[in-house]
């Protein structure tokens, strides 16, 4: 088998670019057999028809998946109850915790089954001054996706659905509790967090330059800590009892004109496969599903990055979820309601969670309203 692969570089911000070329691409027959991906950026496509259910060779070939029935995968790759995508990498956010400054501060490690409460109680502590320095217990983190476990881990959804949600739910009490502390209580009461003006001042206050204890962070963070005191847990449970970690997956999707649908869906298979998989690993990435990750990935972390509990990372692929999928992207949200300029107003503490989201809310649900009405109207 050969793959042509033809590659589409753009800046941050400007995605939109690789989205026009492809759109034409489709319009003009020129498009390629198989389109890789973000797991939350195809919906679009197969809305217009563009792209090709992979249900029927599933059957066909009694394959075995690479998916899981977790809220992540099972999300990502279905859209209106159809499969469409399969996933080639992932990408869980966890703990990042600093050894050095938990044994100092006489707190115990984080283990795997810690809770909220243990975590609030040991970013309070790890908090104080070391030879005139300011070190800070914890370090928060900006938006939507990173901050949804601190609320589902209790329960609570931010809207009725997850697949084209019809109902914001964004002032629900978890969800306004979680936003409180992490983006307003730990800069501005508890200063357990250095604030952004803070860390814009002192590039130190960062968990790799030795400034705070504990992070909720990803892949990317793990180069910058390679041989620092640094380790990673999963995150704490809440009153579910229950480990939830955002799990962001990019893979492939077949288009509807491929030229070559046996060939492209054998294509789609490699990629899935050990083989490819294998590749995966060696460049840093995490493996499409836990199992693999374990076997392929773990291996190759622990002698890479040093880390004693690399294994949390597969573990947070298991049970793992995501924000809402569907036309309406988080990008979306940012743009026609507001959702980023709210969050960015807690953090910076001009307003609290509950005011923010109280303003929040309305227009989440008009932007779900506009939508379905166009939908209504499409037929």
């Amino acid at each position: 088998m050969r793959l042509d692969v033809e590659h589409e570089t753009v800046s941050i911000g400007d995605e939109w670019r690789a989205h026009a070329r492809l759109g034409a691409a489709i319009a003009g027959g020129t498009v390629a057999d198989l389109v890789h991906f973000s797991g939350m950026e195809w919906q679009l496509y197969a809305s217009r028809g563009s792209l090709q259910p992979v249900a029927e060779l599933v059957s066909r070939d009694r394959w075995v998946l690479p998916w899981t029935d977790d809220e992540a995968y099972d999300g990502q790759a279905h859209f209106r109850g159809k499969r469409y995508f399969t996933p080639f990498s992932a990408a869980p956010l966890l703990m990042f915790w600093r050894r050095d400054h938990f044994a100092h501060a006489g707190v115990p490690a984080p283990r795997p089954e810690w809770t909220y409460l243990e975590f609030q109680d040991a970013a309070q502590r790890l908090t104080r001054r070391v030879g005139g320095r300011q070190l800070f217990g914890y370090d928060w983190t900006p938006g939507y996706l990173p901050n949804l476990p601190w609320w589902r881990m209790n329960g609570a959804y931010e809207w009725d659905r997850l697949a084209e949600p019809r109902k914001a739910q964004w002032t629900a009490p978890a969800v306004v509790e979680a936003f409180q502390y992490q983006l307003y209580d730990s800069q501005h009461t508890l200063r357990i967090s250095p604030t952004l003006a803070q860390k814009s001042a002192d590039a130190r206050l960062r968990l790799e330059h030795g400034g705070v204890a504990m992070k909720v962070a990803g892949l990317e963070l793990l180069p910058r800590v390679a041989g620092q005191p640094v380790d990673v847990q999963v995150l704490p449970t809440g009153k579910t009892r229950r480990k939830v970690h955002v799990n962001s997956l990019d893979g492939q999707v077949m288009t509807r004109n491929s030229k070559d649908r046996d060939a492209s869906w054998e294509a789609l298979k490699w990629l899935s496969s050990e083989n490819a998989q294998w590749r995966v690993a060696d460049s840093g990435r995490l493996c499409n599903v836990s199992e693999l990750s374990r076997r392929l990935w773990l291996p190759m972390a622990r002698a890479r990055y040093g880390l004693a509990n690399a294994e949390a990372f597969p573990r947070a692929l298991d049970g793992s979820t995501i924000g809402c999928t569907g036309e309406i992207t988080e990008q979306a949200l940012d743009r026609d309601a507001g959702l980023g300029e709210a969050l960015a107003g807690v953090r910076d503490g001009k307003a609290t969670a509950k005011d923010a989201l109280e303003r929040l809310q309305p227009r989440l649900q008009r932007l779900l309203d506009s939508y379905w009405a166009a939908e209504r109207a499409r037929g």
